[in-house]
Order: structure tokens, then C-alpha cells, then sequence
């Protein structure tokens, strides 16, 4: 990392001590920190063992590893579980998977080193899941904690925007380890090693976001709705095409159900003549970032050729899988361009492959129950049902990126995804104690150990 690129994150460290200084204790700070790092830096950090540096093509490094995501995780985790004062989750959903991951291991997989690595990210991935929850328990159903958690999330907007716009500029600043690929170049990556992963991760903070965009809290909502508007930067500028559509789907959708639930009220505002235009703006530059890329690479590179040589070797494999992270390994064998380092581009394809159908009917069963809860509890007036909303437009809205590409499971996005639902899920409870959704909807009083709080 230059040092640029370390000065620029100390500023940002430095802006986000100063916005949450009213705030400020070890309780409230330490979630914050790890979102904030989960959401912008992605570096390993140690290798336990040796190799693990060299280029490897997977879900996880040709080692296992401790990453910036991972070690915040691990420290939230285990600081979460000691800390009482924070009252206890759903983790029982995630049991089944780890416990999995342990036994395959050990008496199906070959436990070699990449298959150690791959199964560390996926440990790390389902701890963030109850580190995202934990968060939630702590900040979703009081305003003014609500309101770290919007000003976490438009920070790291405004962040990534800023510096997908100097990269634009040309300049050299958190340049990608591939800088000569067809697929990279001319477009933005913010502080990530590719500009699909700084889409991705943008449309992740865009879920978190939306419950509060009807928060009772002015500079909560106002937060909120200012990160879903500047998340169209990073987008258009990383011209992730999957990524684009699916934030125009989950808009699209949550406007659509909002307006159905009598949530949404439209106002002519001198801010409506500043946004349109400035939104124009964007979709333009975003249009024809999208359209350079389709005349280069029309049909996304040999997604069609990936996906025949995932499914002629399936037969064999699809119970317990070939290990985590050993996709290009076994099936390099079979085909050339995959051995070379290409996987199948398709999330749920991937993972079925390598953990097989257990581990991933396992690893789904959070989100077939989060699903579930969600289309029970989302005509509600309030942030969980708010919560639930965003949850089921979230499930159609990935459907996109999941299908078209892998980078959401990869060990630096994954983890991100699952506190993002992890937080989401939480969120549904913790909204039903607290009514806070519009400014004419009554607030109910919540009490507890920790006391008794109004949210009027």
C-alpha cells in the first residue's frame, strides 16, 4: 500500500472519529471501526503457511490466510460473545454449516492447503453473519445508534465515490494487481483489487441503507437516502453491468413495494430539480461505461463455455463437492482456459461444486428462513417490516450477479454479504420492538435490562 493510499485512509479514519466524537465510546466504536474496514479494505494480512503469496484463482489465496476482513470478524466475534451487555442472536441457523465444514474436512475433503484456505473464508463468511446480527441487535432499534450505523455507510459511499473519481482522472492511486486485462482496464475499483468487487460492495451497503431511508430520525433518513443516491458513482464508474442492473431491480422494487405499503410519499422539492439532472448525469456516464464494455466483451468472456464444463463433471461430485477453493484444481483437468485460472461464473454453481449440495443446502438455510420471514412480516409499518422489505427485494435483485459471475463468494465479498444479511435479518426482530418508520407513524416505548428508551 503507498502511502497516498495510507494517507487517504488515515483522513477517512480521521473524518469518521470526528462524526461519531458525540457518540464516542468503545461499545458503540468497535462495530463501527469493523464495518467501516470491512466495507473498504480487503489485504491479507498473515499467512500461516508457506506459499501463501503466490497467485491462485479461487474463493480463497493458495493458503490459508488471516485477512483485514477476517480479522475483524474474529476480534467482533469473539468481543461480542464476552461483551453481555449486547443480548443474544439467532446463531443456531449457522451451526449445521460449520459443523459441516469441520466433518467434510476431515473425512471427505483431501485437506490440503487450498481446501484449509477455502474453508477459513467460508468460517469467516458465517461469522460475519453473527457479527452482522450482533451489530444490528446493538444499533437498529435505537435512533439515535440508527443513525452511526447511516453515517457509517455514507462515509464509505462518499469514500469510495471520491476515489473512483480520481481513478477516472487517471490517477494511480489503489492500482489493481491486473492492470493489463481487457476486463479492468478504464474502470474505476475504489479501494478494492477489481471494480467488480467495489460494485458489489456498493450494493451491499445500499441494502444495509435502505431500511433507514424512512427512519423517524431526520439525519438518518436524509443519511440513508443520500447513500442510495451516491452509490450511483462507484456504480457507473466501475460499469459492472450485472452490479448496475441489480441496483436499478432493487430500487425499482423497493419504491414500488413502498408505495404499495403506503410508505412512500412523493413531494415536488427544490432538491428533486438538483437530483434529476444530477442523476441524468450519472446514468449517462454509466451508460456509456456499460457500452464501451459491451462492444468489447458482448457476451462477458466464455461464461457459456464455464458453466457446460461445471455441469459435465457434476454427476460425480455434486453431493459433497471437490473441497473449498480447489474448482480450478479439478477442473482444470478437464478443460484448459479453466486450469489457466477461470471458474464457473455463477456463485451458487461454484459453491454446489466444491461444498456439494449438503454444504450448500446448509449454508442456505439462514437465508430460506430470513426468506420466509421476510414475505410474512414486510406490509408492516415499521423498521421491520422496513427490514423485510429490503430482504425480499434483495433475494430478486442479486439474482444477477449471483448467476452471472463469483465474486460474491470470493473471501473478500463474502464476508461483507453475510453481515449484510446477517445485519438484515437481526434487523427484522429488533425493528418489531421499535416502531420508528414515518414521521406521522406513533413510536412505541421498548423496555428492558437496559432500561426504558422512547423513540418519539
Amino acid at each position: 500500500m503507498s502511502s497516498v493510499e495510507m494517507a487517504l485512509i488515515a483522513f477517512a479514519l480521521a473524518v469518521g472519529f470526528y462524526a461519531f466524537s458525540p457518540l464516542f465510546s468503545v461499545r458503540a466504536l468497535l462495530p463501527l471501526l469493523g464495518m467501516l474496514t470491512l466495507f473498504t479494505i480487503s489485504r491479507p494480512i498473515y499467512y500461516f503457511a508457506d506459499g501463501g503469496a503466490s497467485i491462485h484463482v479461487g474463493i480463497a489465496g493458495s493458503a490459508a490466510r488471516l485477512t483485514t476482513a477476517g480479522a475483524v470478524i474474529a476480534g467482533l466475534a469473539m468481543w461480542f460473545f464476552f461483551n453481555r451487555s449486547v443480548g443474544a442472536v439467532n446463531g443456531r441457523l449457522l451451526v449445521p454449516v460449520v459443523v459441516y465444514l469441520g466433518v467434510a474436512l476431515l473425512v471427505v475433503w483431501d485437506r490440503t492447503l487450498l481446501q484449509y484456505a477455502g474453508a477459513l473464508a467460508l468460517l469467516t463468511a458465517v461469522g460475519a453473519w453473527y457479527v452482522g446480527a450482533k451489530t444490528a441487535h446493538q444499533f437498529a432499534s435505537n435512533l439515535q445508534m440508527s443513525r452511526l450505523i447511516a453515517w457509517s455507510v455514507f462515509l464509505v459511499v462518499v469514500a469510495q465515490s471520491a476515489i473512483s473519481i480520481l481513478q477516472e482522472m487517471q490517477i494511480a492511486i489503489f492500482v489493481p494487481t491486473i492492470v493489463d486485462d481487457d476486463t479492468v482496464t478504464g474502470r474505476a475499483n475504489g479501494t478494492f483489487d477489481h471494480p467488480a468487487s467495489l460494485g458489489k460492495m456498493i450494493l451491499l451497503l445500499c441494502i444495509v441503507a435502505l431500511p433507514f431511508t424512512f427512519s423517524l430520525d431526520s439525519k438518518t433518513r436524509i443519511l440513508s437516502r443520500a447513500s442510495i443516491v451516491g452509490s450511483t458513482v462507484p456504480l457507473a464508474l466501475s460499469a459492472g453491468r450485472a452490479n448496475i442492473l441489480a441496483y436499478v431491480v432493487l430500487i425499482a422494487l423497493w419504491l414500488a413495494i413502498s408505495a404499495l405499503r403506503g410508505r412512500l410519499r412523493f413531494k415536488l422539492t427544490p432538491s428533486f430539480f438538483v437530483l434529476v439532472p444530477l442523476l441524468a448525469f450519472i446514468a449517462v456516464i454509466g451508460y456509456t461505461r456499460v457500452s464501451e464494455r459491451n462492444e468489447s466483451d458482448p457476451f462477458g468472456g466464455s461464461r457459456a463455455r464455464f458453466l457446460d464444463v461445471a455441469l459435465s463433471q457434476l454427476d460425480n461430485i455434486w453431493l459433497f463437492g471437490v473441497g473449498p477453493n480447489t474448482y480450478v484444481a479439478y477442473f482444470g483437468q478437464f478443460d484448459r482456459l479453466t486450469g489457466v485460472g477461470w471458474p464457473v461464473h455463477n456463485a451458487p454453481l461454484l459453491l454446489l461444486t466444491e461444498i456439494g449440495a449438503a454444504g450448500l443446502i446448509l449454508l442456505a438455510i439462514p437465508f430460506a428462513y430470513g426468506t420466509v420471514r421476510a414475505v410474512q412480516r414486510f406490509r408492516g409499518a415499521g423498521l421491520g417490516n422496513d427490514a423485510a422489505a429490503v430482504w425480499v427485494c434483495s433475494m430478486i435483485a442479486l439474482y444477477p450477479v449471483v448467476t452471472t459471475g463469483w465474486g460474491l463468494v470470493n473471501e473478500w465479498t463474502f464476508p461483507a454479504l453475510m453481515w449484510t444479511f446477517g445485519f438484515l435479518f437481526q434487523t427484522m426482530d429488533e425493528g418489531l420492538h421499535t416502531q420508528f418508520g414515518t414521521k406521522d407513524q406513533p413510536g412505541r416505548t421498548r423496555t428492558g435490562t437496559r432500561g426504558s428508551q422512547s423513540v418519539n
